[in-house]
């Protein structure tokens, strides 16, 4: 059975563009959907740039962009989905990738692109600048590269854009995902349980511990799928609930195992200096302060000045994972 018997006062328009798999994110959308009607008539999409934190659905959207772009004869041009991380040096993207695409109809997909050797993103700044004929060229090793935009498109996405020099990110055009809401994410959820039929409202508690990101809730919707085949069941209460928090290990909030260590050293002492929390916690200066304290302090739990705090929202949280410990 489909999810059809809560209403949580939302509309379901995601299927009206060119984005039909893609919950939420309008503007965005919006945006790209300019370019898109544009590239139904002339075949040019400029470089697009999808920016955005980390779990939030960048490379789904840049798969479902990449859907659109279409040939001379309006099929979808081949896509080449490419993880930056892999490409070692300028040579190999362009002796592998783009050598073998030349004056070929082809959908260039760069995920975590701010991962791209500098060398390699610095000789870009010319292939992705096309001229007022939407063409550009490039040099490698005395072998010129010529590039029609009317063949070939180039999207790039990043979690880290300040890690882009400012000539790159400037030939982008940016487009920045949006922050999803709890109804945005129950669609997510019944998207990916079809068949489980929630009562009691429990997909609110549910996505309050998704920490606001898609991915985490495609995991949540998998447990909970495995949960019910375990128990030959196809609805999730209140109870079941509390029972796949218990066996999963999951936290209020969706807090993890450092942050809570996190919260409660600044329970019991107080305040402390990050270099003082970092010992507290046998971990880097970095590690703190750049992954755990991240999310601590979206959600307020923290407060730092100079010295680290706990806030009354963290004070709360404490409580309550004392509670759920107890």
């Amino acid at each position: 059975m489909i999810n059809t018997q809560v209403n949580f006062g939302f509309e379901d328009n995601t299927t009206k563009d060119y984005f039909p798999e893609i919950i939420a994110q309008q503007k965005p959308k919006s945006a790209l959907s300019l370019h898109l009607d544009g590239y139904k008539i002339n075949k040019f999409l400029p470089p697009i740039g999808l920016i955005s934190p980390r779990g939030m659905g960048k490379s789904e959207f840049l798969t479902s962009l990449s859907k659109n772009l279409t040939d001379k004869d309006n099929k979808p041009k081949p896509f080449l989905h490419l993880n930056c991380a892999s490409v070692k040096n300028l040579s190999a993207l362009v002796s592998q990738i783009f050598i073998p695409y030349q004056n070929k109809d082809v959908t260039f997909g760069f995920d975590e692109a701010h991962l791209l050797p500098k060398d390699a993103m610095g000789w870009m700044l010319n292939t992705i600048n096309p001229n007022k004929n939407r063409k550009s060229f490039n040099y490698h090793d005395g072998i010129r590269l010529d590039w029609d935009f009317c063949q070939t498109s180039f999207l790039f996405c990043s979690t880290n854009p300040e890690r882009f020099s400012e000539p790159f990110i400037s030939r982008l055009e940016r487009i920045d995902l949006q922050e999803y809401t709890d109804l945005d994410l129950i669609k997510i959820l019944y998207k990916n349980a079809p068949d489980i039929i929630f009562s009691d409202n429990i997909e609110l508690e549910i996505v309050s511990v998704c920490r606001g990101t898609p991915r985490e809730i495609v995991k949540l919707a998998d447990k909970i799928k495995q949960f019910c085949e375990v128990k030959k069941q196809n609805t999730f209460n209140t109870g079941d609930w509390k029972e796949l928090k218990e066996r999963a290990n999951i936290n209020y909030l969706g807090l993890n195992s450092y942050e809570i260590q996190h919260l409660f050293a600044l329970k019991e002492f107080g305040e402390l200096t990050l270099t003082m929390l970092a010992a507290k916690l046998m971990l880097d200066r970095t590690t703190v302060q750049r992954d755990i304290e991240k999310f601590l302090l979206k959600h307020s739990l923290i407060n730092i000045n100079v010295k680290r705090t706990l806030s009354e929202s963290g004070y709360n949280a404490v409580n309550v994972l004392k509670g759920q410990t107890a």
